[in-house]
């Protein structure tokens, strides 16, 4: 599953993901990685069994400057959103209060040409 991505760029972008998710599991919980091929797309999600978030939440966490962190300046995601999108991706939240939360990352594979 090749991609035409920065790797530096991309590993920054998943970090800050995997941090949040962290931070999300103060007690402890599973934080799942995956990658899977899906037609011309890769699709990468980082999983976590936190707390979860509200559908209002969900629908802010990538506005610059808004967190819901004591300590947070509200950028991550939105960097996070902007590397993805820089790459031709787009990101998308699944998250339920008590449920968890799941970040998906879709991203072109890299064309032939490239290879």
């Amino acid at each position: 599953m090749p991609l035409d991505a920065d790797p530096e760029l991309l590993h920054r972008a998943l970090s800050n993901l995997v941090l949040n998710a962290m931070d999300a599991m103060p007690e402890g919980g599973t934080l799942t990685l995956s990658a899977q091929p899906k037609g011309e797309t890769v699709e990468l999600r980082v999983a976590d069994t936190g707390q979860g978030m509200t559908p209002e939440e969900c629908e802010r966490l990538f506005t610059p400057y808004y967190t819901t962190k004591q300590h947070g300046t509200g950028l991550g995601l939105a960097i996070v959103q902007s590397v993805v999108a820089d790459h031709g991706g787009s990101i998308a939240v699944e998250s339920r209060v008590g449920g968890g939360a799941t970040f998906v990352i879709t991203l072109p594979k890299a064309s032939e040409a490239r290879l």
